[in-house]
């Protein structure tokens, strides 16, 4: 009689490119679906003032988005190249995507005038 014994599966830890990924994927999300369409009060004259206008807020997203996509890639090339021998140069690239994240979002929120 035989008796076979597997080892036991450790557990890998997420790779650090998926993080980055799904926070870019989530911010994005955010900016365009949350942030970008939502309504502002703006002072009651004709015309309105430069900054609570629609496109003003749409223009801030891009800008915003094209900001993100330029921190993934660096946080992606980080991740996938460097960081595989330095760990924490990796999750450093990740923590400053998640931090220009938060930035882009707020910034692209509050844009144009009061949001309701």
């Amino acid at each position: 009689m035989t008796s076979t014994t597997s080892a036991p599966t450790r557990s890998r830890p997420r790779p650090l490119w998926l993080v980055a990924t799904a926070v870019a994927v989530v911010a994005a999300a955010a900016i365009w679906g949350y942030a970008v369409p939502r309504e502002v009060v703006c002072p009651a004259i004709y015309p309105a003032p430069y900054p609570c206008t629609q496109e003003h807020r749409v223009g801030t997203g891009v800008l915003w988005t094209v900001v993100l996509a330029i921190a993934y890639a660096v946080a992606l090339a980080v991740t996938l190249t460097v960081g595989r021998q330095r760990r924490p140069l990796a999750a450093a690239a990740v923590v400053v995507l998640v931090l220009c994240a938060v930035v882009a979002y707020t910034v692209v929120l509050s844009s144009t005038g009061y949001v309701l």
